[in-house]
């Protein structure tokens, strides 16, 4: 049903926790002139595992559905262990064997730098939502009481369970 919606902010969590979260390998797929740069998984082609779990997700636009499957598709249960078959530039194929984690999910997300909460040009807030800690939000509301607009950064906030 909810790949039907095409929208983004659609989540299956824990519906299809296990085909979709579970735990990833320590390395981060990307979807690049219609290849992700994995090309296997424990002997499954890439592109056939991706083509199992994208029934299960939901994104207003292509760009948003592959970004989606590239964070899940060689995700498995925790500390079980994927073989990825790579292809370097010259074209020669490697097979590596990485330990899935629940705790590579933190760590596969650049982190923001700069201010967490700042005044921008014509009087308008900022708030890194990602950053940004419950103790800080009230000083946040009074910092910018008086603007003209408020902008709540909420890249990435979505939660892994």
């Amino acid at each position: 049903m909810v790949s039907h919606v095409h929208d983004s902010h659609v989540t299956t969590i824990p519906l299809f926790h296990e085909i979709l979260s579970g735990a990833p390998p320590p390395v981060y797929a990307r979807w690049i002139e219609g290849s992700p740069v994995i090309v296997g998984f424990d002997g499954e082609e890439a592109k056939s595992r991706m083509d199992g779990i994208v029934k299960y997700i939901s994104a207003s636009t292509p760009q948003a559905l592959m970004w989606k499957v590239m964070e899940r598709f060689m995700n498995g249960p925790d500390n079980s262990t994927a073989v990825l078959t790579l292809r370097g530039s010259s074209g020669q194929v490697k097979d590596v064997k990485v330990t899935r984690s629940r705790g590579y999910w933190p760590a596969r997300f650049e982190q923001r730098s700069g201010e967490i909460v700042k005044l921008l040009p014509g009087n308008i807030g900022y708030a890194d939502l990602e950053r940004l800690r419950i103790s800080m939000v009230d000083a946040v509301f009074e910092r910018f009481k008086d603007t003209r607009a408020i902008i709540f950064d909420g890249r990435r906030q979505w939660r892994h369970y």
